[in-house]
This record gives structure tokens, C-alpha cells and sequence, in this order.
């Protein structure tokens, strides 16, 4: 498991070293898109695992112990343009026996949510097998500033399942 987050924590670091063109600040056109490589805004690293039985790359587990995913936190103004009036999520799930789970989308300020909405997984789909589910949260307002953004999967019963990507693309 330490050896995955070090080769993992590596890779970032290395990709971030790649020297410029040249020293001139470019200015970034393209919607920021966060996913399991973008170490740098995520939380619960603790529930990184690798099971070749159910997958060959790098998953997140949540069960009893951990009924929270690893997830994206993100402060607003550091995504595309400084601002979000909601996110596109997109995520592929495995559940090895029927639960209940969703992913969970946040906006915070301080000890105050803004806003939560949640999406329930359906374990049908993901019955010992790979499901992808892709939902655009909408925040009914644009927030632009230190609001914090959190993106996870929840397991309010902690019934076992498995995360295998989680994309959040801010919408504007």
C-alpha cells in the first residue's frame, strides 16, 4: 500500500517538473478537470487499494471502517475562471454484494455547507461488475471565492464497494 502512494505521489512530482517552453505565464483556456492522478486535491488516501481480482488499476474502498471515498477538496477559486455554478461527476463503481451508496457533492464555507446534494448508486447496476454513472450538479448560484468544494461517495450503512475514477469538471 505505501509502496502504490509512493509510485503514485512520484509520478505527480515528476510530471510537475517537465521544464516550459518558456518563462511567459500562459494562461489556461481549458476547464479544470480533477481526477484519482491530481493528488494535489484529495482526501482519504487511506482508502487507496488494489485488488487484481476486481481491477488492475488503482481503487478507492469503502466499507464499515471507511464509509467515505477517497474524494476531491478543492477551494472555488482555484478552479477554471475562479468560479463554479455547478460540477459534472463522473465515477465508475463495483459493489460485490447489493448496498447502499451515493456520491456527495458540497459546497462549504468555514463550519457552514452551502450547499449538498447527493446521488444514489445503484448496486444492481454494479452487482459484481463495473457500473459508470455521470450526473451534472447543479448549485442554483455561482459561488467565486473561498468556498470549499467537496466531491465524494458515501456509505451511510457502510456496505463494501469499490471507486475506480472519479472526474469532477466545474461547469460555469
Amino acid at each position: 500500500m505505501k509502496k502504490i502512494l509512493f509510485l503514485l505521489a512520484m509520478s505527480f512530482m515528476l510530471g510537475a517538473c517537465v521544464p516550459s517552453e518558456d518563462n511567459k505565464t500562459k494562461v489556461d483556456e481549458t476547464p479544470t478537470v480533477f481526477k484519482f492522478s491530481d493528488l494535489n486535491h484529495f482526501m482519504n488516501f487511506h482508502t487507496i487499494m488494489t485488488d487484481q481480482k476486481i481491477s488492475s488499476k488503482i481503487m478507492s474502498k469503502v466499507d464499515t471502517v471507511n464509509q467515505y471515498s477517497f474524494g476531491l477538496v478543492s477551494q472555488i477559486r482555484q478552479l477554471y475562471h475562479g468560479k463554479a455554478s455547478g460540477v459534472s461527476v463522473k465515477t465508475k463503481y463495483y459493489f460485490p454484494k447489493l448496498g447502499d451508496a451515493s456520491v456527495v457533492c458540497t459546497i462549504s464555507r468555514k463550519d457552514s455547507v452551502l450547499y449538498w446534494e447527493a446521488m444514489q448508486l445503484n448496486s444492481k447496476n454494479a452487482l459484481k461488475k463495473w457500473a459508470e454513472v455521470e450526473k451534472i450538479f447543479d448549485f442554483k448560484k455561482t459561488y467565486s471565492g473561498e468556498e470549499t468544494l467537496s466531491v465524494y461517495v458515501w456509505s451511510p450503512k457502510g456496505n463494501t464497494m469499490y471507486i475506480e475514477e472519479l472526474a469532477v469538471k466545474p461547469t460555469e
